[in-house]
């Protein structure tokens, strides 16, 4: 998905997500959780991405999903992006008139 809404909401309700390299997610999911992201079209690496996490230890899958939400938090609160967008907005004004 373009805009990471339905990504960002399963991280936020720590639903594991399995994704495609593409600009939206790769922003999202950093390194340290690569396994979760695959190349586009290859239905041998979703089996193999599932097979392991079939195989993690729930603890393993519990520290992900919580990283996940963490980042969530710190990155896309809506209080964040309103106050982006007010910055940009005072930056705009200021800068012509």
């Amino acid at each position: 998905e373009w805009f990471w809404i339905v990504l960002l909401e399963a991280m936020a309700s720590r639903i594991l997500v399995i994704s495609t390299k593409c600009w939206g997610p790769e922003e999202i999911i950093k390194d340290n959780n690569t396994w979760i992201l695959i190349e586009k079209w290859n239905s041998l690496e979703i089996k193999k991405v599932i097979e392991v996490i079939i195989d993690k230890e729930k603890s393993d899958l519990i520290n992900i999903w919580n990283k996940w939400y963490e980042s969530i938090l710190d990155k896309y609160l809506l209080s964040d992006s309103i106050n982006e967008i007010y910055e940009i907005y005072n930056e705009l004004i200021t800068n012509y008139k």
